[in-house]
C-alpha cells in the first residue's frame, strides 16, 4: 500500500495533541489512495442501504405501530364521536 503525497487534514494531529512532530502531520494523517476508495464504496453501500432498506422499513414499523395503539385504544373506549 503506497501513501498518497497529499495528507488528510486532522485536527488533533494540526494541534500537535497526537504528533510531536513540528509541523503537526505524522504517518496516521496520511491515507492511501486504495483505502480512500475503499471507504468511499463502503460509504455508499451503507447510503444505499439506508435509503432503500432501513429507513422504508422503519417508517412501515412507526405507522403500523401507531395504527395498532389506535385500534387496541378504540377497541377499549369505543370509536370516536359523541356518546351515543
Amino acid at each position: 500500500m503506497v501513501a498518497d503525497a497529499t495528507p488528510r487534514f486532522c485536527p488533533y494531529e494540526m494541534q500537535g495533541l497526537g504528533s510531536s512532530q513540528p509541523h503537526g502531520w505524522s504517518l496516521t494523517t496520511m491515507i492511501s489512495d486504495a483505502g480512500y476508495k475503499a471507504d468511499k464504496g463502503k460509504e455508499t453501500r451503507l447510503f444505499l442501504f439506508l435509503v432503500i432498506c432501513l429507513f422504508p422499513l422503519l417508517s412501515v414499523a412507526i405507522v403500523g405501530g401507531y395504527g395498532f395503539l389506535v385500534w387496541m385504544y378504540q377497541l377499549v373506549v369505543g370509536p370516536p364521536g359523541p356518546p351515543v
